[in-house]
């Protein structure tokens, strides 16, 4: 288990970490940046050495951390917890994967799994957590999708969602996780409407990834990609 490495945060949000969920054990290697906000240049510390990753503190108290999330980071993997607010314009998918393929030496992740992760991410944070519905071709609708995109990033309660991407490599693969807390997908419901409209984008990461499977109600993607070895590359 990382110890969590407390960096700019009262001591009223240091409470709102889970106890018990990821203790302080100091004689653990790699440490989990923890703060109140994250820009850009700590995302790309917290995925650098001696780290494993960042938790950014929920605006709300409640830091409700995801089962892959712990999982992977319990069992060596890295990992990030951040608001959509801070992982909307961040590169948080290049980043993410080209550090996780490093660690798990699994050779360079190539263009496609970088956007498969990309994808994945970005359909959790628009469609999961900030709740727009997918695009359809026409620029009326596009003109509809940018306003409803900008309303809302402005509410205050979507734009504070947790979205988690975490990730290991074992088996001779590559497991990545994405987890957003919006309102989920059938995945074989219908094309329109709140039940269907997550699929858009599936396609691309199901021709990228082994395997793809959507749990929690679709509030849940797990990608599985085969390692390539860094002596094989």
């Amino acid at each position: 288990m990382p110890r969590l490495l407390f960096e700019e945060c009262s001591s009223a949000e240091l409470a709102t970490v889970l106890p018990g969920r990821l203790n302080r054990h100091e004689n653990d290697a790699g440490e989990i940046l923890v703060k109140a906000d994250f820009q850009e240049d700590d995302i790309v510390r917290a995925l650098r050495a001696p780290f494993r990753g960042g938790i950014q503190l929920a605006a709300d108290g409640e830091s409700r951390l995801g089962e892959y999330f712990l999982g992977h980071l319990r069992d060596g993997g890295i990992g990030l917890s951040l608001s959509t607010g801070a992982a909307y314009d961040a590169d948080v998918a290049g980043r993410f994967v080209q550090a996780l393929w490093r660690r798990a030496a699994a050779g360079p992740a190539d263009e496609a799994i970088c956007l498969a992760v990309h994808e994945a991410l970005a359909n959790a944070l628009v469609h999961g957590n900030l709740e727009v519905p997918r695009l359809d071709e026409d620029l009326d609708a596009f003109l509809g999708h940018c306003e409803l995109l900008e309303e809302a990033k402005n509410d205050p309660a979507r734009w504070g969602r947790r979205i988690e991407i975490s990730g290991i490599g074992k088996n001779g693969a590559v497991e990545v996780a994405i987890q957003d807390q919006g309102l989920g997908y059938q995945v074989h419901g219908p094309e329109t409407g709140k039940a269907g409209h997550r699929l858009h984008g599936l396609e691309l990461i199901h021709a990228c990834a082994s395997t793809v499977r959507v749990e929690d109600g679709g509030r849940c993607l797990v990608l599985v990609f085969p390692m390539q070895r860094s002596d094989e590359s």
